[in-house]
């Protein structure tokens, strides 16, 4: 799923019985991991570039909502994203 993640629009998502991720439509990779419990994290999800082959995709949690804004969030998921990138 993707969406624009903005504060009214996380508050809205429910939990399900298996966790989900929702994807930003301003930054790729930047998600919002929403678990069965209720909780919901900002995340950054990417594919590390080893070998020749294509790597399993790997999760970075960057920190919970609400503790964070999602602007936040996405202003330390660019240099995550930099960062992997290098």
């Amino acid at each position: 799923m993707k969406l624009k993640l903005l504060r009214s629009v996380i508050d809205k998502l429910p939990p399900s019985d298996k966790r989900y991720f929702v994807f930003d439509t301003a930054l790729p990779g930047f998600a919002l991991d929403v678990r069965p419990s209720g909780g919901k994290s900002y995340v950054v999800r990417y594919r590390p570039r080893e070998g020749s082959g294509r790597a399993n995709p790997r999760t970075y949690t960057i920190g919970a909502h609400r503790k964070l804004t999602p602007e936040q969030a996405r202003e330390i998921a660019r240099g995550v994203m930099a960062q992997v990138a290098a």
